[in-house]
């Protein structure tokens, strides 16, 4: 098997959201509860560049993009500049074989390199396996919002956690 760590370009945008789209259907992971098209997320996908700090990785297996990470504004105030909030997806085919891992760690040096002060990231609960993945990766917790917000009917809580890339002086 052979893994290989990329910025995504536009023709990764069907794969990366057939991948999204898995977690539409199946669990919360998203709160989308329509399946979108690639030329939906066009503007989204639009929002990264790898010259700035919103980027948009892909890891391949074997040539076929298996999984994705993004670091996306995390507010449009000034005062938010330094800050980005991260998402990683597996596809669920793939999970077990340390993607996320390979994803995030990819991910943090580059925002590092970048002058990116902290990485914000909420998990939808449940979800151990994602709560596992952002402490293996230096996160903390931060807290828990509790039942904000809605999908099929079910009221989720989501657990938020912050890394700190730059302590500040």
């Amino acid at each position: 098997m052979s893994v290989r760590l990329r910025q995504a370009v536009s023709a990764d945008l069907p794969r990366v959201t057939a991948i999204y789209n898995f977690y539409v259907r199946h669990g919360h992971a998203t709160f989308d509860d329509v399946e979108v098209r690639p030329e939906d997320r066009r503007t989204w996908f639009e929002t990264f560049d790898a010259d700035e700090p919103y980027l948009l990785l892909v890891a391949e297996i074997d040539g076929t993009v298996a999984g994705y990470a993004a670091s996306s504004r995390y507010r449009p105030h000034p005062a938010f500049a330094a800050t980005v909030e991260s998402s990683v997806y597996v596809d669920h085919q793939a999970r077990g074989l340390g993607l996320g891992k390979r994803l995030y760690d990819e991910l943090l040096a580059l925002l590092t390199e970048r002058g990116v002060h902290s990485v914000l990231a909420a998990v939808a609960l449940p979800n151990e396996a994602s709560i596992a993945l952002h402490l293996s990766r230096g996160f903390r917790e931060v807290g828990t919002f509790t039942e904000y917000a809605a999908k099929d009917g079910q009221l989720i809580s989501s657990t938020w956690f912050e890394k700190l890339l730059r302590r500040r002086r």
